[in-house]
């Protein structure tokens, strides 16, 4: 259950001391000097720091709250609710651990083809969000308002080239796997930064890919760390709250389940757009502490 949750978010996720060069206050560097190619002091915030902002923007923008509900957490409830009703009851232990539904052949194809509409509108969210906060790249944003109707129209445009550019980057990052482990991890770290790339700079498939190489070029120990400590930090505490439940529940009555299965969708649909806006935080903070 947890692997297609995370899944859907195709976002993400689609990912422990930041390297440092040698020490330089900041007297030494010069606004001119870093224009010819010199990087200022690093001054990354925390993981803490990005779900902090994060969450105060979200706070403040009523669009992403309609946005988190029908665009994100609602296609992640009806994925599980419907892994849920498909599943016998007797292989639900089984299922709960493992995340496989078995199904005959037909059910298999249907059950795929919702899984491929949902993970579209999932990834229609995303694009609202970081439509909304591409913002937070240039300033600190105070409360918008852009209605929930014209961030999704907007959102719309960008389905296709984030869930292209996604196969895209998973099939390089494949391809890198196989021949050697290490350059195929350093890949996907590198190219994180995508899904911003697309909405807040208009550019696509490679093109996006390459822009997100190029920024994260010389930090992959930063990306890692922090990606690693925002998925650790937003998405391990939902399942480890609710993995006992559904061991506990893997028996019981479907509503008690399909709650279980809302409720999840809720934590991880809440966690998905905090990391969302974070990522948007995070590219920012790397264009204003470099020269690119």
């Amino acid at each position: 259950m947890q692997e297609q949750t995370y899944a859907s978010c195709s976002i993400m996720i689609s990912i422990l001391v930041p390297s440092s060069s040698s020490k330089c206050s900041t007297a030494q560097l010069s606004p001119t000097s870093w224009r010819r190619g010199a990087r200022p002091p690093s001054s990354i915030p925390s993981v803490f720091s990005l779900i902090g902002q994060s969450w105060e923007f979200l706070r403040k923008q009523p669009a992403l709250g309609s946005v988190l509900l029908w665009l994100i957490i609602l296609p992640m409830a009806v994925l599980a609710a419907f892994t849920t009703l498909l599943t016998p009851r007797e292989e639900r232990l089984m299922t709960s651990f493992l995340g496989i539904v078995p199904l005959s052949a037909p059910v298999n194809f249907l059950f795929l083809v919702l899984q491929i509409v949902l993970v579209l509108i999932v990834t229609w969210g995303i694009a609202c969000v970081i439509l909304v906060g591409k913002r937070l790249i240039a300033s600190r944003a105070g409360r918008a308002r852009t209605s929930f109707r014209t961030v999704r129209s907007k959102g719309a445009t960008y389905i296709v080239p984030l869930f292209l550019t996604s196969i895209l980057r998973d099939c390089f990052a494949f391809f890198w796997a196989i021949l050697f482990v290490i350059p195929g991890i350093v890949y996907s770290l590198r190219t994180a930064f995508y899904p911003v790339i697309i909405i807040a700079e208009g550019r696509s498939y490679r093109a996006a890919l390459r822009r997100s190489r190029q920024v994260a070029m010389g930090r992959t120990w930063t990306v890692l760390r922090k990606l690693l400590g925002l998925a650790l930090l937003l998405f391990v505490p939902p399942t480890l709250l609710l993995l006992p439940l559904r061991e506990l529940a893997a028996s019981a009555d479907l509503p008690l389940l399909i709650l279980l299965d809302v409720l999840e969708a809720g934590l991880n649909g809440l966690a998905t757009v905090l990391f969302t806006l974070s990522l948007v935080l995070l590219y920012g903070e790397f264009l204003r502490s470099s020269n690119i």
